[in-house]
């Protein structure tokens, strides 16, 4: 078992193959839940998971990026400089969750209002699952950057949804027990319990593997190096899980609970048109940071350009399937509750053809050393996405949250294209 995990298998083509099924499992498991909940029980289960994304951001501080970077680097493997890391993650976590957990007492104390009809009880469990989730990370990242990719594809990729799904059939079947948002939660939480006590026990073996001595000596020099480079990673991190949640948090806030569920399917329906960019960047990653770094920027540009002439051909196919039979395939796919997303669909199905057409621009510029105007690009379209879901939610809906997101959606593809002019001259999409 350990010479697979050794192999080149692990880490070319198995961690690129469950990564892949990973997704199509996640979105399966997703239609699944939303068809066992319908569209009022549904909202709020998103809810829940938009707000432990975005809350689990902070409680992480960008450690499971950091933790990649500070065991791939480490050539030397000295086991103080792990060690060292160890302590240091550790404090950051614990600091990081204090922060959350006080800020979520505080918006109950302050700003909770009693009156409400919304369910708020699952809520109760996001401190203790914010807790395990931005702690996974950190394991994550270890196990990666020491070498083991498939296993650290493992955890979230595999071991998360199957225990979701098991542990929701075993709530289902239970006497005791109905299906509704908040014991749908439950088995969430439970389940990123189990992803933890796996991560846990891969993670002590890999640093039994590499002697990882901890220490608690504060390391002040290591420390405040390591601080320097995880803030970005955290800002970073921050601003791209907000633009994916914040319209989901939004719509929970400002308006009902049945809406957030619609409109949270007809996001899941519009972000398949993604899929071509993500298998094409998976195919031709490698090439292009081989391109590059030796300023091959023919080859480069005649790759990027057909990437995305195919994704672009492909999403324009789902975008016209959306467009004709979208309400249908919405009710047959979710259940007929959810027929009312088609408006939201078509409109951030839109957005995404436009990201199809902008290729694999965000890849070229972190593969020529340009993250810092995907991070420009990625903070201005996050801000632009929430002020206008703040403008539109409250009067428009779902409506208004599809036209703010995928607006946004094009606004930062064509500020990366803006860069990328910029830093290469090559084409680098079908614009």
């Amino acid at each position: 078992m350990l010479v697979f995990f050794d192999s080149n298998l692990n880490k070319r083509v198995a961690p690129t193959v469950v990564s892949l099924l990973s997704r199509v499992s996640v979105t399966l498991l997703g239609v699944w839940i939303a068809r066992l909940l319908g569209e009022s029980e549904y909202g709020d289960y998103v809810s829940f998971l938009a707000a432990l994304a975005i809350m689990g951001v902070p409680a992480n501080a960008g450690q499971s990026t950091l933790a990649v970077r500070v065991f791939a680097q480490n050539i030397s493997r000295d086991r103080h400089e792990y060690g060292a890391y160890v302590t240091f993650s550790q404090f950051i976590w614990l600091i990081g969750n204090g922060i959350v957990v006080l800020a979520l007492w505080g918006y109950h104390l302050f700003f909770s209002d009693p009156t409400t009809t919304r369910d708020w009880s699952a809520y109760l469990l996001l401190p203790f699952a914010i807790f395990l989730s931005s702690r996974i990370g950190v394991y994550v990242g270890s196990v990666r950057g020491s070498g083991k990719t498939l296993l650290s594809v493992l955890p979230e990729g595999v071991i998360a949804p199957l225990s979701l799904f098991l542990l929701i059939i075993f709530f289902d079947s239970s006497s005791n027990f109905g299906i509704d948002a908040t014991v749908t939660v439950l088995a969430k939480v439970l389940s990123i319990a189990v992803v933890s006590i796996f991560s846990i026990a891969v993670t002590r073996r890999c640093y039994v593997r590499l002697a990882v001595e901890k220490h608690w000596v504060i390391d002040k020099d290591r420390y405040k190096r390591w601080l320097r480079a995880s803030l970005p990673m955290a800002f970073l991190a921050i601003m791209t899980t907000l633009s994916t949640q914040v319209d989901l948090l939004m719509l929970a806030y400002f308006r009902s609970s049945p809406e957030v569920g619609v409109y949270h399917a007809a996001t899941r329906g519009a972000e398949l048109l993604s899929f071509p960019l993500i298998v094409s960047s998976i195919l031709i990653q490698a090439e292009v940071a081989a391109g590059l770094k030796r300023d091959n920027f023919p080859v480069v540009s005649r790759l990027l350009v057909r990437a995305a002439r195919i994704c672009a051909l492909l999403s324009l196919f789902g975008v016209l399937l959306y467009l004709f039979f979208g309400s249908e395939l919405l009710a047959f796919v979710f259940g007929p509750g959810f027929r009312t997303g088609y408006v939201p669909l078509v409109i951030l199905s839109c957005g995404y053809l436009i990201s199809n057409m902008s290729g694999l621009v965000g890849m070229a510029l972190n593969m020529g050393g340009f993250e810092r105007y995907t991070a420009r690009a990625l903070g201005f379209s996050a801000a632009l996405n929430i002020i206008l879901n703040y403008l539109m939610i409250p009067e428009y809906g779902v409506v208004g949250a599809s036209l703010a997101t995928g607006f946004s959606i094009i606004v930062w593809n064509l500020a990366m294209l803006r860069y990328a002019k910029k830093a290469y001259p090559m084409r680098v999409s079908i614009f």
